[in-house]
């Protein structure tokens, strides 16, 4: 088995862009192309695609980030894949969350209490885990920190001191409001809608906290959608009976499995429950998009019934 940059290498002799590209292209004719409707395609070749959904988002927090401009954020760095550290910069980054109850997103860190520096948190306890805003909203005075992007290092902001660095601000707390001055404390909320923040409404839990969570996409929703891009894509099976237009997705062959015992077990009943659903929905979209019955369809409508009922219904108009 090799790769779509190695086979680029045998043919090519290079493994650029433009020759994957090349190669992607050549391998897509071979499989559609045969001298009768009815042949095998002239290079079959069997395709392995490896996938996952998106774990999540960071953000850089230089503001002087050397990364793409389209990627940067208005006082911070660029966003990018889950890391500890930017791929362009090497500056602090903080995971990107999000309150779903009005989606308002903020920047997600665990200040530790020795080294005074901002981490990630990936692996804090959920109740000591504090989230910042990018921006001062909604009139409200929030308490600010100050973060040095290159080591993590964090102060208060004062009034009368220089800003040198990345100003963050403190998501409110519910008991002392905007400005909460008390380190033990860990309660917060959003600022928008007031939704606690807290894990569980309990600041010594350690549970995850189902009202703000991490920029992450559903993993069966993902396995789901590319599971049937892909079938739908594939050419149809080659016969000379015929028997295609009956075989279920007319012969097409995909295998879906996973490295997970566990998932793997659900893999089959998930893809059939998802598939059945996303049928129903078409055929109640498509249903719903139809205009009115029109007079000459009500009419059709009603000679079918009178032949297979042999009754003649009775329709009372108002003249």
């Amino acid at each position: 088995m090799l790769s779509i940059a190695e086979l680029a290498e045998e043919m090519w002799g290079d493994q650029g862009d433009a020759f994957r590209k090349a190669t992607v292209l050549l391998l897509r004719l071979t499989a559609a192309a045969r001298q009768k409707p009815t042949d095998w395609p002239l290079i079959p070749h069997r395709l392995h695609v490896l996938f996952r959904s998106p774990h999540g988002l960071s953000a850089c927090l230089d503001p002087d980030c050397s990364g793409p401009i389209s990627l940067r954020i208005n006082g911070i760095g660029c966003l990018q894949e889950i890391s500890d550290r930017c791929r362009y910069c090497s500056a602090i980054t903080l995971p990107v969350y999000r309150c779903k109850a009005c989606g308002l997103w903020a920047l997600a860190g665990y200040e530790h209490p020795e080294s005074a520096q901002i981490e990630p948190g990936h692996f804090a306890k959920a109740s000591e885990v504090k989230y910042y805003l990018v921006t001062f909203p909604f009139g409200k005075k929030l308490q600010g920190v100050v973060v040095e992007p290159l080591k993590g290092r964090y102060s208060a902001t004062a009034e009368g001191r220089p800003i040198v660095g990345t100003q963050l601000f403190r998501a409110p707390c519910p008991e002392h409001h905007e400005m909460c001055f008390d380190t033990q404390c860990h309660r917060q909320h959003c600022p928008h809608c007031e939704t606690e923040w807290t894990s569980q409404n309990d600041p010594g839990s350690d549970e995850p906290n189902e009202r703000i969570q991490p920029l992450r996409g559903g993993e069966h929703l993902v396995l789901g959608v590319a599971a049937e891009t892909i079938l739908h894509g594939m050419p149809e099976f080659v016969d000379t009976d015929n028997s295609r237009d009956w075989k279920p997705a007319k012969g097409r062959r995909l295998l879906c499995f996973s490295d997970s015992r566990r998932d793997a077990a659900r893999l089959g009943p998930l893809l059939t429950e998802q598939h059945e659903t996303w049928v129903a929905r078409a055929a109640i979209a498509s249903a719903l998009g139809e205009p009115l019955s029109s007079k000459a369809r009500m009419e059709r409508q009603l000679r079918t019934f009178e032949s297979e009922s042999g009754l003649v219904p009775k329709i009372e108009t108002n003249s």
